[in-house]
């Protein structure tokens, strides 16, 4: 348990709850109904067999991009276990708040309800886009220096050495290797979310290195076959097994106290990069 709250501790000081220059959150409100959000191709959050899920998640600032952005959200299937049932509902907002203000108080940017009417019944399965071009774009260098690529052999060949890499790095425990993998990362997504670099930089890496110390010796090997999925209109490539799982994780499960990341690569001045 101490290795999966150390790491997301971690995650904390990449992803501050509240940017101070503004924050983009997603909210989601899902009763007796089984349904999954994207934006951009990046899944916020994924179908619950339970039927019934909430929350907030406010590290959208990564995942904004200038110009037209997609929230997808699809409705799988009704929840229908139990004896009575609620009717499937679901509420899904985008909104841009400021420091000190909930996500709740922020100005609505997106939002989609189902059934539109109370008592109408949703047709299943149902997907639904929405397109939107946000006013305020956090800043990042991913959006204006990620290549438009296609994915040929010697550009998967090289992803997957970046991988082993991180890979060997994490489960040797390397700091120093560690950081020069995630240096891009490390750097753009504080930015993006308007935190302190300079005051945060040395608190990061300690934590870092503590992190580094717990999962040393438990990493899951990376397998032979991965799968390379475009995302972000193409601007980076999201990496998984050949179940579509992430495959940067320790040993285990998470009763234990493992973990798992996902893998985002771009291609940043000629070279394929870890960015998110």
């Amino acid at each position: 348990m101490k290795l999966k709250l150390i790491f997301l501790f971690i995650l904390f000081l990449l992803n501050p709850v509240f940017a101070e220059e503004g924050y983009y959150s997603l909210s989601y409100n899902l009763n007796s109904i089984v349904a999954s959000i994207e934006l951009n191709g990046i899944m916020q959050t994924e179908p619950s067999n339970e039927g019934f899920k909430s929350g907030v998640a406010t590290g959208l600032n990564i995942w904004v991009m200038p110009g037209e952005n997609t929230l997808k959200i699809k409705l799988l299937k009704p929840y229908a276990k139990g004896k009575n049932p609620s009717d499937p509902k679901i509420k899904v907002y985008i909104r841009f708040g400021q420091a000190g203000q909930t996500s709740d108080e922020g100005k609505e940017i997106v939002s989609f309800v189902a059934p539109e009417v109370e008592g109408d019944n949703i047709t299943f399965p149902f997907e639904k886009e929405i397109k939107f071009t946000p006013a305020i774009i956090p800043p990042s260098e991913l959006w204006t220096k990620a290549e438009k690529v296609e994915l040929d052999d010697p550009s998967k060949k090289e992803i997957a050495g970046i991988i082993q890499a991180l890979y060997k790095a994490s489960n040797s425990g390397n700091k120093k290797d560690f950081l020069k993998l995630n240096e891009f990362k490390l750097n753009d997504i504080p930015k993006s979310m308007y935190a302190n670099q300079k005051e945060d930089k040395a608190r990061d890496q300690k934590s870092i290195g503590e992190f580094l110390k717990l999962i040393k010796g438990k990493m899951e090997k990376i397998p032979t076959k991965l799968t390379f999925v475009p995302v972000a209109n193409g601007n980076i490539i999201y990496v998984t097994d050949a179940k579509g799982d992430d495959i940067i994780k320790t040993k285990g499960n998470q009763d234990d106290g493992a973990f798992k990341t996902p893998v985002y690569v771009a291609k940043i001045d000629g070279k394929w990069t870890l960015v998110r």
